[in-house]
């Protein structure tokens, strides 16, 4: 007699289905603990790095993130490009400045892997708009949110602005 499908029954009455995962939230990452889980219908588990992906509608991956396609524990996700310090960098592919340098704003077209902000480029304003990443271990770039919007963190590796705490899984601790 097989006990297989038995076992199996009890598992899923003991420990419930497995649910999915809903928009923004996190769908896998190294070191995460859920390891992977399947998006909701009709979205996608993007890779922002080795370290998180999070649930999006399909072709709404940004650009500066890796975008690849997480659909298994075991897909591997690339690394970035690293930029050397004083060069050209624009925040806008999956590039990341080198070690102790940042991504930072002298004009509307211009940005450079700097260790700080000198006072006259724009990075000694720049604000963040909804949704974008505004800190976590090894971000690269502001940590200012807009007015109306708070840092809320999903994980030692990110953090995004939002108007409201995300949800379950966040640190709320503003709310």
């Amino acid at each position: 007699m097989n006990f297989l499908p038995l076992l199996f029954a009890v598992l899923i009455a003991l420990v419930g289905p497995i649910s999915s995962v809903p928009a923004y939230e996190q769908c896998a990452g190294l070191g995460w603990e859920g390891i992977f889980r399947k998006c909701d219908d009709g979205l996608v588990c993007y890779a922002r790095s080795e370290y998180y992906a999070n649930c999006r509608p399909p072709n709404q991956c940004p650009s500066y993130w890796a975008c690849t396609v997480v659909d298994s524990a075991s897909t591997k996700v690339p690394p970035p490009r690293i930029i050397p310090v004083n060069e050209k960098c624009d925040n806008t592919s999956y590039t990341v400045c080198t070690s102790g340098t940042l991504c930072l704003q002298q004009t509307n077209t211009h940005s450079e892997c700097r260790t700080q902000c000198p006072s006259s480029w724009l990075c000694d304003s720049g604000i963040l708009s909804e949704y974008q990443q505004c800190g976590g271990e090894g971000h690269i770039g502001s940590t200012r949110c807009a007015p109306g919007l708070r840092c809320y963190s999903r994980s030692k590796w990110y953090a995004h602005c939002a108007a409201t705490c995300p949800g379950i899984g966040w640190i709320c601790e503003f709310d």
